[in-house]
Parts: structure tokens; C-alpha cells; sequence
């Protein structure tokens, strides 16, 4: 018997018990076809099912942003001050030599969001405090782009060899101020975020004529026609599981004038983080729920959540970075993550955890009748389930989506999550026809748990 639990998720005996599987069609999914081809419906079947009573779903998320500032620009540092906040190469770069405590340093940022006057900087090469006396950010108040003037707290001898590059972090210490002094201005770091998505009606048919229905079929004991509901059920599914992953928010209407919409699905919502204030296109204007920190666009950068990988390269190194990222924060259930991934990234995770002696590599786990492999690392145990869908598009078949379950929920609209509508058929047709239907949307939570990367195929020890 089968006592481990992994993501938090329900004992075995929950799983087992008839009364909890009967609450929810898509319970039955995991307890009946748990190797299914809608794992993730599967899985989010068994976390908290709250239906909605509107097709406009907005939920809010306070998100704690830790101060930091990453670099932009060419020069970066300079000795004068940038034309204008958004310039990106003007301004004198800063010359080698001594510096004092009264001269005066710019730094052009990425986003002036998460600093502020009277901040104590560090820059690493420079092994130097510097204090903040001075932020300049848009005017129209946007977290993108800026500069901000620093002094520094000793002198030191500043190298060009040490010259700060875009994309470049530097970490904020603490603040200083003067005795007496007031407190300037305020920053956020808990930003309540409002969010947004909708829901999307599925439907799968299926008939079968009056006469087919009656015909015996060797290879099917159950009846055809239970056999059409079974597999019209697993279509149905798919296309869910689907729009959990890749769906993209969008609403129109049919030559009726009837709404017709689509949800964001998890990829949209890391791309939206990725976008910061700049925001995406959404229905012909610009969402950005995540407006207060900047747009994200560097790969190796600790906040991005959509990483293209161009390389197509995995090194311990590598992957050690992507762990940390999303296991900053932990979520109330588990520490753990789970990975859908193509077989093209399995192969490759394989040869890499057959060159390296640091993790244990489980392979051919099972728990509730799904397989994976364990990966048990120094940042909790990351749970690798090949995902069919994935391995049967060429264009995922080296993706890997990382995943903080419970940050999670599927939300239907109330009376409308999945069912089985029966004689759906005309009156005078001779045939019988029913329909699967679903309308629901996705919730998601705690974007910084979650990664998406896009190319995975080659395992090189020396990828940074």
C-alpha cells in the first residue's frame, strides 16, 4: 500500500473513498484513468472546488515584492546626470579613479518601483555602501525605467574593470537616515493586486444511430455507446487541460450576437508577471495586473517567470537557479513542485542526473496510479510527470511547466461544472445524442511559484 503523499494532496484512503469521488466528475478522472491525458485537470480536481456565480471572475493577491534594483543602460553608472529618466546611454560614464563621500554616482535601473531615498545600496565589485539621496522615475508614476543618485557612505577607488552591466542586481541593505529627519516618501512592498479572468464553456458531443446502437462490437464489452461517452469524456478533458496551460483571454461574439469567451491560462498569467507595467493586449486594451515592477526580460534574472532557454540547454547549474527562483516563497500546503513536462526533457534530465552525484533521482515513483520521477533536492522535492498532451505536440515536446499546485484552483460557474447532458438529440432523429459540458475558468495565485521553460533538449554540464 501506497502511504506517501506528494504536493500535499489527499491521503490514499481520501483518494479511496467513494462518497469524495462522487462529489465531482472530474474527480473520477484521477480514481478511474489516472494515467489519463488530463493530468492537471486530474490533479486539481481534489483542491478546493469553489464555484462562482459570475462568467467575470476577479479575485485580489497582496504580493511581496523584497526591494531591489536591477541595472539598465550603457553606461550604467556615470558621474552626470542622465538627460532624461528613460534615457538609456546618456549621461558621462563614471571614470576610474577615487571616490569620495560627496560624489555623486547615477544609476539608471530598470525600475524605480521598490527604491527610495535614504536606501543603502551595495554593489558587490565595488565592496562599498552607497546611500540613495535622490529617485527619478516616469512622471506618470509607472515602475519602468529610471535613474537614481547615490553617495557613497566610504571612499573607495572605483575600476572600470568593475563597471556595472545591464540586467546587473544590486541589493538594497537597509536604510539611513539623519537624526531628526522625517521619513520621505512611502514604498510598496506588499502590492494588493486585483486579477481577472472568465470563464469558457466546453462542450464534447457524441450520438450514435438507433441501429448502431444496438450492434454487438467485440472489442467493447461495455455497450458502444458507453464506449463513445468514455471517449468523448477523455476529448473533453484534454481540451480543459489545455486551456489550463495555454489558454489566452479573449471575448467575442457569434453571428447571433452571443458572447463567446476564452480564459487565461497559466502561461498568459507568467507572461503578464514577465510584463510588468507594460501589460499585455487584451481584448483591444492593455492589462497589467502586475503594474507595479517593471517589465522582466532578462533570462537569468531571479523574477522572470517565461523563459524561452534559447540554447536549448540544461546543466545542473542551470537548473539549480530555476529551483531557487520559484521556491523563494512557499505556500501554506507543501514546499513541493510539480513538473509537466515533454519526454524531450525527461531524456534530458535523465543524462543529467546520471552525471551528477548531488540529488536523488527516483525514477518510476507512483502515487495514486500516476507515475513520475522524484528529483529530491536541497529545495524540496520537484515531482516530474511526462505529460501525453506534451509529448504529442512537436512544439512541447521540450517544455517543461513548473507548478505550485495549491496555487491553483479551477473555479466553475455554479451548476455548470462538468456534466454528462443526455438526449440532446431532435425529436424526430433517430439517433441518441448527449454532450460533456464544463464552464469554469482558472484562478492562479503566487505567480513567483510557478516557471515556464519553453526549450529543453541538451544536458551540457557547462550551461550557466
Amino acid at each position: 500500500m501506497e502511504n506517501n503523499i506528494i504536493l500535499g494532496l489527499p491521503s490514499v484512503a481520501k483518494f479511496r473513498n467513494k462518497d469524495l469521488v462522487n462529489q465531482s466528475i472530474r474527480r473520477r478522472i484521477i480514481h478511474s484513468f489516472p494515467n489519463g491525458s488530463a493530468p492537471l485537470t486530474a490533479i486539481l480536481a481534489w483542491c478546493k472546488n469553489q464555484p462562482i456565480t459570475d462568467t467575470q471572475h476577479q479575485w485580489f493577491e497582496k504580493i511581496h515584492m523584497p526591494p531591489r534594483i536591477v541595472c539598465r543602460g550603457n553606461p550604467v553608472a556615470t558621474s552626470t546626470e542622465p538627460d532624461s529618466y528613460d534615457s538609456a546611454d546618456s549621461g558621462t560614464a563614471l571614470a576610474a579613479g577615487a571616490k569620495t563621500t560627496t560624489t555623486p554616482i547615477f544609476i539608471k535601473v530598470q525600475t524605480t518601483g521598490l527604491v527610495t531615498e535614504n536606501d543603502v545600496i551595495r554593489v558587490g565589485s565595488w565592496d562599498v555602501p552607497l546611500r540613495v539621496v535622490g529617485v527619478v522615475g516616469a512622471s506618470n508614476g509607472t515602475a519602468d525605467k529610471g535613474y537614481i543618485k547615490v553617495l557613497p557612505l566610504r571612499a573607495f577607488t572605483y575600476a572600470t574593470a568593475n563597471a556595472l552591466v545591464a540586467d546587473q542586481v544590486i541589493d538594497i541593505i537597509g536604510s539611513a537616515y539623519a537624526e531628526g529627519s522625517g521619513s520621505g516618501a512611502a514604498r510598496g512592498l506588499v502590492y494588493p493586486t486585483r486579477l481577472l479572468n472568465q470563464t469558457q464553456i466546453f462542450k464534447e458531443p457524441f450520438e450514435i444511430t438507433g441501429s448502431a446502437g444496438q450492434v454487438d462490437m467485440e472489442y467493447d464489452n461495455t455497450g458502444a455507446y458507453k464506449e463513445l461517452s468514455q471517449d468523448a469524456s477523455r476529448f473533453h478533458f484534454e481540451k480543459i487541460e489545455k486551456a489550463l496551460i495555454f489558454g489566452q483571454r479573449t471575448t467575442t461574439t457569434d453571428a447571433n450576437g452571443r458572447e463567446i469567451r476564452t480564459m487565461s491560462g497559466i502561461i498568459e498569467f507568467l507572461k503578464l508577471w514577465d510584463a510588468g507595467d507594460e501589460g499585455l493586449t487584451i481584448d483591444g486594451s492593455t492589462y497589467a495586473p502586475y503594474n507595479f515592477k517593471g517589465k522582466t526580460t532578462s533570462e537569468t534574472d531571479q523574477l522572470k517567470r517565461y523563459i524561452p532557454n534559447t540554447d536549448g540547454k540544461i546543466s545542473i547549474d542551470r537548473l539549480e537557479r530555476w529551483l531557487r527562483n520559484i521556491n523563494m516563497y512557499a505556500n501554506s500546503k507543501s514546499a513541493e513542485r510539480l513538473v509537466v513536462c515533454g519526454s524531450g526533457v525527461m531524456l534530458a534530465m535523465s543524462k543529467a542526473m546520471r552525471d551528477q552525484g548531488s540529488y536523488r533521482w527516483e525514477v518510476g515513483q507512483s502515487m495514486f496510479g500516476t507515475n513520475f520521477n522524484k528529483l529530491v533536492t536541497s529545495f524540496g522535492n520537484i515531482n516530474f510527470l511526462t505529460h501525453p498532451l506534451f509529448n504529442e505536440n512537436p512544439l512541447y515536446q521540450n517544455s517543461a511547466l513548473f507548478l505550485d499546485v495549491w496555487s491553483l484552483n479551477f473555479r466553475p460557474l455554479q451548476n455548470r461544472d462538468t456534466a454528462l447532458i443526455k438526449n440532446i438529440q431532435a425529436n424526430d432523429a433517430d439517433v441518441r445524442k448527449d454532450q460533456w459540458r464544463t464552464e469554469a475558468t482558472l484562478e492562479f495565485w503566487n505567480p513567483c511559484n510557478h516557471l515556464f521553460v519553453e526549450n529543453i533538449s541538451t544536458y551540457d554540464k557547462t550551461a550557466e
